[in-house]
């Protein structure tokens, strides 16, 4: 077929003045300098791009009917004093006829147009205030509905706007440029089908352009300066994308200065003005280069969608500009520069990211968390211990050095890995903060280490039950160890013995390091071996294990204490379980007359033959679940007849799930009743329409006591729960559990009931069913001691419309003891969303970034970053996606607030959480989760740690929790993925 070529020609002067030029064979005159007037009109250059129907034919009368578009300039003009603003002329850039104006309103700032086909359309529009005029460029994408849903249905990508890349060119007066729009974009281009270029029009600048179907592209310069040609490609079934191509035209009797390219590292505020210096970017230093040595002139500036001007447009050294977005958005900004030579012109991009700054990344820790802001600012809150060091020495570090963050990953109790970039173009870094530790001496609240290490830490969010963490282990570029020690919360030495005996190893060649317990190592070497680390804690010496041959092949790994002593056994769930369950390793360090209470479970469970897919451990008891849906339990301790505890009882069959606190175990199981499925009319059961089972809710738990404070009296309270307190009626009924310490809270039909030692018992009526948050959030219950998280506190919500916002505290335990209750508890409406930090303490969320401390025992820092109204005193508006994980603030709400009609299999928690970037705990961001999910391959579910449990018990299968996987298949554990 023969290409029919077409060219559209147009040629546009538009003058250009520069500064004077001191060399100059023919000088230059400067400027007259306008007199200075303060701007009250601000018109902005943007881009649209629109879906429309294409005109139909009417067959009967033959008429085709073209719907008219309208559009408002009112979301790209500003103005301060100004008033009465109106539109004073557009002025059609595009040689077609679909981009005629058929209708002008000057008043309401807005014109319409009849486009009878897809293609482009570039205006330069005018708006006056009567005093004052301010000019800007439009440019309007039209896609036919229809080609929009082809290259859907096909799977193309669609450039985002419809908006191709920028071309890039450069050329001399008098010369031509030639090339292939085709050539240059064809991977942009394979969402259409027989595209066909239709137009080029020069839009600013000089110069002809001329343009063929097939894309082959001309250009003839006449003036000095940049100029940009807008053009457009339509396919046959009406996609259309918009392109620009920029070009800088300069003379050959001097070297023109070369212009970079740049992107802004941080984040700039939505609605926020910032200035910016070319000649001193941020990041960058210097953008413009010139060989010559010439006095560099920034002379215009362009960016669509957002406000840039000269910080000085009368100064012939001014090499400044102020950039303002006032949406979320990706912005580009075209400049061009001047070296005040006749014919040194160059132009460069900088882009720049928008966002609501008051969104961001939270990590918890035990004491507090620490909020990484959309802007690179950090901000926290929490106890003193957290806040006095975050506010004393990482702030003043921070700002002193002028670094802001790039990445935040809680790494332990009290620990934190900030990954930091320089403003002032020095060296990234990674920032290792920790809280106060009073307890022990010599212990640095802030570690530096190159960006080019690689961190890598054991004890962390899913992992947190078994101990502090607080030890880090760094892999240099070059390939050593060093190992440093941050731990918080403990007088424990161990954790300083263990650094020093492996800092004094000097080991090199080192690939990575895996660490699964409080103070243990693999070390993998660079030579394929690997050696496993911990030390004797009762003499302090290190103990070594060779893992080579165990490469690749366990899921996932504990260490194995004896009396809370670290003596170098350990075991591991197999990946392959056709031998045995479990890989154990008995150290010759263990006494034999103390047999090791976990690895006497771990045997049990190799005689038995049995395939487990998720196994568990608290400092007194572990639990495994076998594929068939078997749970065996066991417990360090007697009951209360003084008889110990098997060690390995099997407690249920048939089980969906299971979560473990510190002294016992609650599970969901399959409960098959022939008379119960004949019943239908039990319409507020957990039944399985299509299947034949219910589900039923129970528990396993030991003798377990707790003396209380000496300032009330220092008695001996039994907190052992009795899960036969639970009728069965009651149990075939469980919507959702929350486990803490010393207490269970349960929806039961659409009433809340919290078990106790005291029994089960009814809390906030029968409307209180929608949502339950625990005290256990950053402990999983493992602390059962009634001064802190022992205390067992809930808050709970109703889903009647007047009670949506009613969050109730709970204190249950004030049935077992009167003391154990929280005085001063919030009124109805007073908490918009809570997270427990220990007992009575909480923080309140707003879903607009604010955070109200509910005592003196804990502050926000800074305020303004979390006040809930701005200086005026106006509230803050909601944000958008308040905890930046990629899932709206509004639809992760709404899921939290829909009822529950059943028990979802492996949720630990209710829903994903409006205010948490992790909700479920396991030290991978929802939105990594949310990315990669594929919850029928058991991952990337971001409501359960474990999401290798599915469901129905006969499809769960070996894997590590989320922290320990690699769900996106990078070779790296997803805890490691920022």
């Amino acid at each position: 077929m023969k290409l029919f070529i077409k060219y559209f020609s147009l040629v546009v002067f538009i003058s250009v003045l520069f500064g004077c030029g001191n060399d100059s064979s023919e000088p230059v005159s400067p400027p007259t300098p306008p007199p200075v007037v303060e701007s009250q009109v601000t018109a902005i250059d943007f881009r649209q791009a629109i879906e429309f129907e294409a005109p139909q034919l009417n067959e009967e009368t033959g008429i085709i009917s073209v719907n008219p578009l309208t559009f408002s300039l009112s979301n790209y003009v500003t103005y301060s004093t100004a008033k009465n603003i109106k539109v004073k002329n557009i002025k059609v850039l595009t040689d077609s006829e679909s981009c005629k104006i058929t209708h002008l309103d000057t008043d309401n700032l807005s014109f319409t147009i009849t486009p009878e086909k897809a293609g482009s359309c570039d205006y330069r529009y005018t708006v006056s205030d009567g005093k004052e005029d301010k000019t800007a460029w439009a440019s309007i994408n039209f896609s036919e509905k229809r080609g929009v849903q082809i290259a859907r249905n096909a799977f193309q990508i669609i450039p985002k706007a419809n908006l191709l890349p920028d071309i890039k060119q450069a050329t001399s007066v008098g010369e031509a440029i030639k090339f292939s729009i085709y050539d240059e974009l064809a991977p942009e281009l394979l969402a259409m089908t027989n595209p066909v270029f239709e137009s080029s029009t020069v839009v600013e600048g000089s110069g002809i352009a001329s343009m063929s179907e097939g894309g082959d592209f001309s250009y003839q310069a006449v003036e000095l300066g940049m100029t940009k040609v807008s053009y457009s490609v339509v396919d046959e079934y009406g996609l259309a994308f918009t392109g620009l191509i920029i070009i800088d035209v300069s003379g050959d009797s001097n070297t023109a200065p070369i212009a970079n390219d740049a992107t802004y590292g941080r984040v700039q505020g939505v609605g926020e003005e910032t200035t910016f210096d070319i000649m001193n970017f941020p990041g960058f230093g210097a953008l413009v280069e010139d060989a010559e040595g010439d006095r560099i002139q920034l002379v215009s500036l362009q960016a669509f969608g957002a406000e840039v001007k000269l910080l000085d447009a009368n100064d012939v050294t001014n090499t400044s500009f102020t950039f303002r977005g006032d949406s979320k958005a990706l912005y580009t900004v075209n400049y061009t520069v001047y070296d005040h030579e006749v014919d040194g012109i160059s132009s460069g991009t900088i882009t720049i990211e928008t966002d609501y700054i008051r969104e961001g990344i939270l990590e918890f820790s035990f004491h507090g968390f620490i909020k990484l802001f959309a802007d690179g600012e950090l901000g926290a809150a929490g106890r003193s211990l957290l806040m006095r060091p975050f506010e004393d020495d990482l702030i003043p570090y921070m700002h002193d050095n002028s670094l802001y963050a790039t990445g935040l990953k809680n790494i332990g109790f009290g620990n934190f890995k900030i990954d930091v970039s320089s403003e002032n173009g020095g060296e990234n870094e990674i920032i290792l903060f920790a809280a106060d530790n009073e307890l022990q001496e010599d212990l640095k609240n802030i570690i530096t280490l190159p960006a080019t290490s690689q961190v890598y830490y054991g004890l962390t969010y899913s992992d947190r039950i078994l101990g502090y963490g607080g030890l880090i282990f760094e892999v240099t570029e070059a390939g050593s160890l060093n190992v440093f020690n941050q731990i918080t919360g403990t007088a424990n030495l161990t954790y300083k013995k263990f650094t020093d005996k492996m800092n004094t190893l000097n080991l090199t060649d080192v690939k990575k390091v895996d660490s699964f317990g409080p103070y243990s190592a693999v070390v993998f070497f660079e030579n394929g071996t690997a050696t496993y680390y911990t030390i004797n804690t009762p003499n302090g010496s290190l103990y070594s294990k060779d893992w080579t041959t165990h490469i690749g092949k366990v899921a996932q790994c504990w260490d194995a204490p004896t009396e809370a002593r670290q003596m170098g056994s350990f075991y591991c769930l197999n990946k392959d379980q056709s031998s045995y369950s479990f890989w154990k390793n008995q150290s010759d360090l263990d006494p034999d007359k103390n047999p090791n209470f976990f690895l006497q479970f771990i045997k049990e469970m190799n005689d038995k033959g049995v395939k487990i897919v998720k196994a568990t451990q608290v400092l007194r008891g572990i639990a495994a679940l076998t594929d068939k849906g078997d749970l065996y339990v066991s417990f360090k301790g007697k009951d209360a007849d003084g008889k110990t505890y098997p060690k390995g009882k099997r407690v249920a069959r048939k089980v969906m799930s299971y979560q473990q606190a510190s002294n016992y175990v609650t599970y969901m199981y399959m409960h098959e009743d022939d008379d119960y499925r004949a019943d239908k009319n039990n319409s507020g059961s957990n039944e399985a329409r299509d299947d034949d089972y219910y589900l039923e809710f129970n528990g396993y738990a030991q003798q377990h006591q707790e003396k209380l404070p000496d300032s009330v009296g220092g008695k001996t309270v039994n907190m052992t729960l009795d899960f036969k307190k639970i009728s069965h009626s009651n149990r075939k009924k469980v919507k959702f559990y929350e486990n803490t310490a010393n207490a269970v809270a349960l929806l039961i039909d659409d009433e809340l009931k919290i078990l106790t030692h005291n029994g089960l018992k009814p809390y906030g009526g029968r409307d209180h069913h929608n949502n339950i948050i625990g005290d256990s959030g950053n402990s999983t219950g493992t602390y059962t001691a009634t001064l802190g998280q022992g205390l067992s506190t809930f808050f709970a919500r109703g889903n009647k419309t007047a009670h949506e916002d009613h969050w109730e505290l709970y204190s249950p335990l004030e049935e077992v003891h009167k003391s154990l209750t929280c005085e001063d508890k919030p009124r109805h409406g007073e908490v918009s969303y809570p997270y427990i930090l220990t007992g009575c303490l909480y923080l309140d969320f707003k879903m607009n970034g604010a955070v109200i401390a509910s005592s003196d025992a804990i502050s926000v820092y800074p305020e303004v970053r979390f006040a809930n109204e701005d200086a005026s005193g106006n509230v803050y508006p909601d944000l958008v996606d308040l905890d930046k994980d990629g899932l709206s603030t509004e639809s992760e709400i709404k899921k939290c607030l829909a009822d529950r009609t059943t028990y979802h299999a492996g949720d630990v928690e209710y829903c994903s959480q409006p205010i948490l970037s992790d909700s479920d705990a396991d030290d991978v961001l929802d939105s990594f989760e949310f990315l990669h999910q594929d919850k029928g391959a058991g991952k990337g579910n971001y409501n359960s740690r474990y999401s290798n449990i599915v469901g129905d018990y006969k499809d769960n299968t070996i894997a590590p929790s989320d922290g320990n996987r690699d769900i996106d298949n990078n070779g790296q554990l997803d805890k490691y993925d920022n």
